[in-house]
């Protein structure tokens, strides 16, 4: 078990490093080749689309192939998907890549969640607010590297490195039984019956509303910045502190949870992050500004996916969990994947800063409404 988890949070860590570093390459990516802002939402819906269609399957090909195998195959793709943006020669190729990691992310992340959130069920919150943690600290250094090697190496090298460092994952999750021929009883899954309870329901609903704002602010708010004259290695550090603080607030709002109200939970911090979000784009410019509301921006918005996934899997079985779980990542990522390439097309009809000033407060009333209008006895 030590391994399976320290490999699987490996790989979440080494996907989460290519995230944010690729949030603040977008600028250098854009200028070499030339790219529209619809192009470059692009790349990250085909990586998305991937991520939702496979990880609305996992479960089912999970309990048809065994999950450590689907979770070991899903780590070697992530990790050869990033290095393989180092080479890239062309956009088609940056798509194809991006479709390729999408794949692996969607075999590997639901096995991270639905691993931890079953490991101490007494404190799923505080599990799968730890998995969050790791996946901020990912950003964190994806950030830092990302924005001090852009100037002198190039965009490049930090994927080469994330490649590197994410091939130690699979190393760790492999395991010689994968052919095993030893046959075990494995429960049908009937995903009707999960939509039919209601805390799976409001969790898949408002994990939709709630991921939106996340993808907006690590996809555009670095072209944002970048407009108001925040130089690239301060645009680093603003999101270096907005991945810190969503690693802090995902593990204190994860536990936060598992001793008070879920829905009173998920209200507060989306109230809180759609005020933030309103004044990071009419606030003063100074960049101390900027840093504050960046971390605040993290603090709350990286504790949603912990918050819902606690959510449903709180109301499923043990056996359900990885189906579950996929499924609430799918409706995230579903989310993901309309979110940047929306923007960018809305981007030339009003403006970036319009655009940003409306999108995100107005996801998260979405978010509040659905916890306020799909209320249950069980948060």
């Amino acid at each position: 078990m030590a391994n399976k988890i320290l490999g699987l949070l490996l790989s979440y860590t080494t996907f989460a490093a290519f995230r944010f570093s690729s949030s603040v390459a977008i600028p250098e990516i854009s200028k070499e080749f030339e790219l529209k802002s619809i192009e470059i939402g692009l790349i990250f819906t085909i990586m998305f689309l991937f991520m939702a269609i496979t990880m609305a399957l996992v479960g089912k090909l999970s309990l048809r192939f065994g999950e450590n195998k689907i979770t070991f195959y899903g780590s070697l793709i992530v990790a050869l998907s990033i290095l393989a943006f180092y080479f890239t020669p062309s956009y088609i190729s940056l798509l194809i890549f991006s479709a390729l990691l999408g794949f692996g992310n969607g075999l590997m992340v639901p096995s991270v969640y639905s691993t931890l959130g079953q490991w101490k069920p007494k404190f799923r919150g505080l599990m799968l607010g730890l998995a969050n943690t790791v996946y901020s600290i990912g950003g964190i250094a994806g950030s830092m590297i990302t924005g001090l090697t852009t100037i002198i190496y190039g965009w490049r090298f930090s994927f080469l490195t994330y490649g590197l460092f994410g091939l130690a994952a699979p190393l760790l999750l492999f395991n010689p039984s994968f052919n095993s021929k030893v046959k075990t009883l494995r429960p049908k899954i009937s995903y009707s019956s999960l939509f039919k309870r209601k805390s799976f329901l409001k969790a898949y609903i408002g994990v939709f509303f709630a991921n939106i704002p996340f993808l907006i602010i690590v996809t555009w708010y670095p072209l944002y910045l970048e407009d108001i004259g925040v130089s690239i290695p301060e645009i680093g550090l603003t999101f270096t502190l907005f991945s810190l603080f969503g690693a802090i607030g995902s593990l204190f709002i994860g536990g936060i949870s598992d001793r008070f109200s879920k829905d009173k939970t998920i209200l507060l911090t989306a109230l809180i992050a759609a005020i933030s979000s309103i004044y990071f784009v009419i606030a003063p410019h100074e960049l101390i500004v900027v840093f504050f509301l960046s971390s605040v921006l993290g603090f709350t918005n990286f504790a949603f996916w912990p918050l819902f996934l606690s959510l449903a899997q709180s109301s499923v079985s043990k056996e359900e969990s990885i189906a579950a779980t996929g499924l609430i990542q799918n409706s995230a990522i579903i989310a993901a994947m309309i979110a940047p390439v929306a923007i960018g097309a809305l981007i030339p009809l009003l403006s970036l800063k319009l655009s940003l000033l409306i999108s995100v407060p107005l996801t998260l009333l979405l978010t509040m409404l659905t916890i306020l209008l799909l209320k249950d006895d069980k948060s």
